[in-house]
């Protein structure tokens, strides 16, 4: 058995510092974006014809 280059172990042993860049990247992204996620989810909320657009952004994290 070899070593696996670049694994860094499990996700939930990440040090809270780990967690700092990935949160303000998030917190970034959704005050940049935030008029435009609002009138997504309003249209989805709105009109049956896209109803389903809840689930497009959960379908899309499991996509590789």
């Amino acid at each position: 058995m070899g070593v696996i280059v670049g694994y860094a172990g499990p996700i939930w042993r990440t040090s809270r510092r780990g967690w700092l860049l990935p949160i303000i990247m998030g917190v970034s992204i959704g005050f940049t974006f935030y008029d435009g996620i609002e009138a997504i989810i309003r249209q989805w909320y709105a009109s049956e014809e896209y109803s389903h657009g809840y689930l497009i952004p959960l379908i899309s994290g499991f996509i590789p």
